[in-house]
């Protein structure tokens, strides 16, 4: 029977495996069903999308470039990306909305 901590939760495991669990010094992992939540899929406007990609796009050509030629300036480049990304991004979203 599972051990009751709140009318929306359980725990998928008994108390007494939980106590051998413990006594032995072993961690057990508790999957908790929650039951009765909505749960709202966020959407991601183009700005963010624009700033997870701009820095993916520029760390990638700055490790690159910095792994070639061992120049620190090279870091400064996803910096870069982000900056494009976040301006496209928002020229998007400002798009989007008209």
């Amino acid at each position: 029977m599972p051990v009751r901590i709140h009318p929306r939760e359980s725990i998928a495991i008994s108390a007494g495996q939980e106590h051998r669990h413990r006594a032995a010094g072993i961690r057990c992992q508790r999957k908790v069903n929650i039951m009765n939540t909505n749960v709202t899929i966020q959407k991601y406007s183009y700005t963010e999308l624009g700033m997870i990609f701009g820095m993916l796009i520029g760390s990638g050509i700055g490790v690159t470039a910095f792994a070639s030629t061992n120049n620190v300036l090279f870091f400064t480049v996803p910096g870069f990306g982000l900056i494009l990304g976040l301006g496209i991004g928002s020229l998007l979203d400002k798009r989007r909305r008209q």
